[in-house]
């Protein structure tokens, strides 16, 4: 259930609207946050603590 939320942080108001999630269940964001610093594939913005945390 955590996916759906990394990817759209509106996630509950989709599901009110009865939409689905966006996410492509592709598991890349357990691997992604580390070396290109976004939660996400689907997501292009970065997150400033994880440069910090996991330079290059």
């Amino acid at each position: 259930m955590c996916r759906p939320f990394i990817v759209d942080e509106n996630f509950v108001e989709r599901l009110k609207e009865n939409q689905e999630s966006k996410c492509l269940n592709c598991n890349k964001c357990f691997e992604i946050y580390r070396t290109e610093h976004r939660r996400c594939l689907l997501r292009k913005d970065i997150i400033p603590q994880l440069e910090i945390n996991f330079p290059n």
